[in-house]
């Protein structure tokens, strides 16, 4: 599988948690900002 698909996913990830928790208002900011975080290092290991 191709690692910017993956990225893509990441960043996916992060925004439907930070509309869960919009909509929801749910605890899942935490959620969202760490797949957040991931998602950056992640692409930027990529870049190297």
């Amino acid at each position: 599988m191709n690692k910017h698909i993956i990225a893509m996913l990441l960043y996916f990830a992060a925004a439907a948690f930070f509309l869960l928790y919009v909509f929801l208002d749910v605890n899942t900011i935490l959620a969202g900002a760490i797949l957040l975080i991931v998602a950056v290092f992640f692409s930027r290991s990529i870049k190297k």
